[in-house]
């Protein structure tokens, strides 16, 4: 749907945007750390955890703002177990929520904490994983128990709060400024329909591939449409075009 639209792409490595350039409501660019400003006519805020405080910065009011916060999730990475075959496993969920896969020669291990509060924290917790998630795994998989933490990080998922779904599209009361943020940890396989649909959306004015993406638009939020967790399907039949979950239309 995109052909005919090439165009020369310049592209800014280690800029920092301060804050986006609203004036009379409407976008017309953005500052960087270092106070350059790069004119634009239509800004997409594509920030991940860090798109609420930008927009905020930027001027945004409580009201006109997302509903994103930044939510650190932990990953370890531990031996694989000694059994011939198990690194050709695919990803693998488990009690109460641990899910591993396959990392080079290790197992590379995860479940979400409970009780994490927002903010930006990174600190990567070992205990966690001894004391909340060894135990599951050495009760699903032989030789767990000679299995020790070999490396670990934390990072920070952009966690939608109202339906955990993401927020596409154009903001309804800022005009020129797009959204694609709120993953909520779905975005690595959201993220090229998501692509796909923004740049139809900006260039057509709206959806081609996936019509059914209106629906996780801003708006949706002062509608009251709005679901939790996997109540709703967008995409077509196959699952080819799947977009979020969420009971976004009733």
């Amino acid at each position: 749907s995109l052909e005919n639209f090439g165009e020369i792409v310049e592209i800014n490595k280690n800029k920092e945007v301060k804050k986006i350039s609203i004036k009379d409501g409407k976008v017309d660019g953005v500052f960087l750390e270092s106070d350059e400003f790069i004119a634009a006519e239509k800004v997409i805020v594509a920030a991940g955890a860090f798109s609420t405080d930008l927009l905020e910065r930027s001027g945004i009011s409580e009201e006109q703002n997302i509903p994103v916060v930044p939510i650190k999730r932990m990953l370890f990475l531990v031996n694989r177990p000694p059994i011939e075959g198990f690194g050709k496993i695919p990803m693998v969920i488990i009690d109460n929520g641990v899910y591993f896969h396959p990392e080079a020669d290790d197992l590379l291990v995860g479940r979400a904490k409970e009780d994490q509060k927002p903010g930006y924290d990174y600190d990567m917790e070992k205990n966690y994983y001894i004391d909340e998630m060894n135990t599951y795994m050495q009760a699903r998989i032989p030789g767990m128990e000679y299995c020790r933490i070999k490396n670990g990080w934390g990072g920070l998922y952009a966690v939608n709060t109202l339906d955990e779904n993401a927020i596409i599209g154009e903001h309804p009361d800022i005009l020129n400024l797009f959204l694609a943020v709120g993953f909520s940890g779905h975005g690595v396989m959201e993220a090229p329909a998501v692509g796909k649909c923004i740049s139809e959306k900006i260039i057509r004015g709206y959806y081609i591939s996936v019509p059914e993406a209106e629906s996780l638009e801003f708006k949706r939020f002062r509608e009251r449409k709005v679901g939790k967790g996997n109540d709703c399907y967008i995409g077509d039949k196959d699952g080819d075009k799947e977009l979020s979950r969420g009971n976004c239309n009733k």
